[in-house]
């Protein structure tokens, strides 16, 4: 028994066992917790900024932290008062204290806190020495019949580094918690919600206005974000779909076969998803979100190319359960190498360094499988349980003799068709020469690393309604707001140079190549201020030389910036400019340069490390420029392979790859112009360039392959421009819906509220749109008819 004869004879076991699998796996499967067997960083372990982390960590474990959230307290307009200040330092000892069961103790283990009132203890124990041998020799000098000593003038404390200096804005304390955990993890935004909800339930002082930031603060903002988008885009994914498939049938039963058996495909998959995350695979809100609409729109397109021809056989006067056993032989070539494309191509991403993508691309590999099977079982199930009323209220009718769509359809493809074949060289030039306008631009695109973009300032209460600042807590964004009003925004996560000697040196040698170092860094455009070994609390504060103050400041220095006996050295570097901008990247690099300059000046062999927020991105970036490389490369070989396996014609094989590459490289240029004229953005976010990609590779090449199976059928029976034209006109109607359909599917993604989200949504749904009414119906029939190439190693004769 063929695969054909089985899904008549099964049809009623069909969709039983699909309602009963899907039904099971929602019952049964719990929803995925996305922080079990988590890994800490994205970036792998060999990165040299998981590198630096770890090395921190050993000579310096309090600094140490793959994320980092800072909490700003701000009394506007004032000095902060003493009881203002004990609450900050007792509040901020509960960040690591359990709360209502969000993180246990065991989690909070692993965070370090840095508080004001740490720092103030380290200056108050070493002057606390220096009183009590003041006393002393006080009192030898009692006991000797001398005249007491006279006290020196109370020399005033040293000032705090986590306590911003009395300004016109008022006064701020600083409170810094070290997370091991990259800043887009599920473990730091649980942190970072644990924080909040201390903060809520200890409430400030009516005085005190309080915001959370740092790179882990940006991280829960954003997947607050993409939380609140993934309902909003399932709704507006459903919704365009059923309008589209209506206005394409206008039968609801044709409407409902098809998403009826995406939908039962889409609640296995998402359970899928629940069971990899539940057996430590790293797959986030916003992945999940692109598996849902990727998956509709490409088993949709399944689907449609399916009924089309389905409905083919039944206006030919064939019976429903012949008409499925044809449609299946016609069309499962088409339709598996086309899911088998998409799956392959978008699999490469397991390839990538970066753990996102990798565990990305086989999440969506396996959705595209289970679409597949849905579109090759459930709906020929279906379609045939509905026979010829499918198409109610619609009569189907037997086509007119050279009709191959309906009579207005007809028309307009056979026009079209007939203009590309009569002039295939002209049309070929011309597109060519308009794509590539777009095309060069995307070759200057700006891509954006910020994770705050398009994030507002904010403050909300405890249930996470909008309040002004004096009744709620600010977010990541309104957290800058605040520090710019008192520190250089650098503040928030200053770059964190680590030196390590392979030998100890003494604090002499330390010293000399701290100030050399200080000089240096402290001198570059764009650092705002420096606090190392020799100017421990920054620029513009020396103490008295020989004073208690200095000796007290020292014994600071020594602790906060010398590790592990002298064999290592640290300094912060603080810059005037937001630390995940291309600015503050390109400055993080030359701080690194100019240290190992120092360092080799000073014939000091050491290693040089960057931590912090800025290196991290710099790091994010040089990861994942390497990975759309060999993405690239590898989806194009992927694709090239399968297609040429399929149309066995190497010319037209490479034809089609290339077509990507223009089509990929138009719509980026496109988009770069619409973001930056309607928008006003200044770049495009670095996501959507391999995620575009390899969507519009693997996805976009189906229309071509769809055509190009049409074209080496048509090819049989018909002489070569006739071939081509009945090819485009046969395939017009269902190709254009299919890409009406994943153009609105993936432009779904637009209603999201993040920059990412609707950035990847007018890019993808622009690209489907371009494979659809450029590429297929224009550029690649020009490029058959003019070199003559169908598929199966025929050329086209006259």
């Amino acid at each position: 028994m063929t695969f054909s004869d089985a899904i008549p004879k099964f049809r009623w076991v069909i969709p039983a066992l699909w309602v009963l699998a899907a039904a099971g796996l929602v019952v049964f499967v719990p929803r995925g917790d996305p922080g079990r067997n988590e890994v800490e960083s994205f970036l792998p372990p060999d990165a040299p900024f998981r590198v630096a982390s770890t090395r921190l960590a050993k000579y310096f474990p309090r600094q140490h932290g793959l994320s980092q959230a800072v909490v700003f307290f701000e009394h506007p307009g004032g000095e902060l008062t003493l009881p203002e200040k004990a609450y900050v330092n007792g509040v901020a000892l509960k960040f690591l204290q359990p709360s209502d069961g969000d993180l246990s103790a065991t989690d909070l283990l692993s965070l370090s806190v840095l508080t004001p009132g740490m720092i103030d203890a380290a200056f108050t124990a070493a002057r606390a020495a220096d009183v009590v041998g003041d006393l002393r020799g006080s009192l030898r000098s009692a006991v000797r019949g001398k005249p007491l000593l006279s006290p020196a003038a109370v020399e005033p404390p040293p000032p705090n580094p986590l306590i911003t200096p009395l300004g016109p804005n008022g006064q701020a304390a600083i409170v810094r918690v070290n997370i091991p955990s990259d800043f887009i993890t599920y473990r730091a935004t649980q942190v970072v919600r644990h924080i909040r909800g201390v903060l809520a339930k200890t409430p400030p002082p009516a005085s005190l206005r309080v915001a959370v930031t740092g790179s882990a603060g940006y991280g829960h903002d954003y997947s607050a974000f993409v939380q609140d988008s993934h309902d909003r885009t399932i709704a507006a994914t459903l919704i365009v779909v059923i309008l589209i498939l209506l206005l394409v049938y206008r039968a609801p039963a044709a409407a409902f076969v098809p998403l009826a058996a995406i939908s039962l495909a889409a609640a296995a998959a998402v359970k899928g998803i629940d069971i990899a995350q539940n057996a430590g695979v790293a797959i986030g809100v916003a992945e999940r979100i692109f598996v849902f609409v990727l998956m509709y729109g490409a088993g949709i397109d399944y689907s449609l190319l399916y009924l089309s021809r389905y409905r083919e056989f039944l206006s030919a006067g064939v019976s429903p359960a012949r008409a499925t056993r044809e449609t299946l032989r016609a069309t499962l070539p088409a339709i598996t190498a086309s899911a088998a494309t998409d799956a392959a191509g978008i699999f490469m991403l397991v390839f990538c360094r970066f753990v996102i993508f990798q565990t990305t691309g086989p999440a969506v590999a396996a959705a595209l499988m289970i679409s597949l099977l849905a579109s090759i079982t459930l709906v020929p199930a279906l379609a045939l349980l509905f026979g010829r009323r499918l198409y109610w209220p619609r009569r189907l009718r037997p086509p007119m003799p050279d009709e191959q769509c309906a009579p207005r359809a007809h028309r307009v493809w056979s026009a079209l068709a007939g203009g590309v074949t009569r002039r295939p060289g002209l049309v070929l030039a011309v597109m060519l020469i308009l794509l590539s306008v777009p095309a060069a631009r995307a070759l200057r695109i700006h891509w954006v690393y910020d994770a705050l973009a398009g994030i507002e300032s904010t403050w909300t209460d405890p249930a996470g309604q909008p309040v002004s600042p004096e009744k709620g807590i600010g977010n990541a964004a309104a957290g800058i707001a605040t520090a710019v009003r008192h520190v250089p925004i650098g503040e928030i996560a200053p770059v964190t140079v680590l030196i390590e000697a392979p030998d100890a040196l003494r604090t002499g040698a330390w010293e000399s190549i701290s100030r050399a170092l200080t000089s240096a860094v402290g001198s570059l455009e764009g650092v705002r201020n420096v606090r190392s070994l020799t100017q421990p609390l920054g620029e513009g504060y020396a103490p008295p030389p020989g004073s208690k103050t200095q000796l007290t400041v020292q014994a600071f220095a020594q602790a906060e910036y010398v590790g592990n006996h002298g064999h290592a050295m640290r300094l912060d570097a603080v810059m005037g400019m937001h630390t995940m901008s291309d600015p503050a990247m390109t400055l993080a690099k030359t701080i690194r340069q100019t240290t190992e300059s120092v360092l080799a000046q000073s014939g000091v062999k050491a290693t040089v490390y960057l931590a912090g927020a800025t290196a991290q991105m710099n790091e994010i970036r040089a990861v994942t420029q390497r990975d759309f490389r060999l993405v690239v490369v590898l989806v194009l070989s992927v694709i090239f392979v399968i297609v040429l396996l399929l149309l066995r014609d190497w010319l037209l094989t490479a034809f089609m790859v290339g077509a990507i590459g223009v089509s990929y490289l138009a719509t980026l240029g496109l988009c770069a112009w619409a973001f930056s004229a309607w928008f006003g953005e200044s770049g495009m976010d670095w996501k959507v360039q391999i995620f575009l990609f390899v969507v519009m590779a693997a996805v976009g090449v189906d229309y071509n392959i769809f055509l190009a199976a049409r074209l080496s059928q048509e090819a049989r029976d018909h002489p070569p421009r006739e071939a081509i034209r009945r090819a485009v006109v046969a395939t017009g109607p269902v190709i254009s819906s299919c890409g009406l359909i994943m153009a609105a599917s993936l432009g779904s993604l637009m209603v999201g509220k993040v920059e990412l989200l609707r950035q990847l949504g007018f890019a993808m749904g622009l690209g489907m749109l371009m494979d659809t009414f450029v590429i297929r119906p224009l550029l690649l029939p020009a490029f058959a008819a003019l070199f003559r190439r169908t598929g199966q190693n025929r050329r086209l004769a006259e």
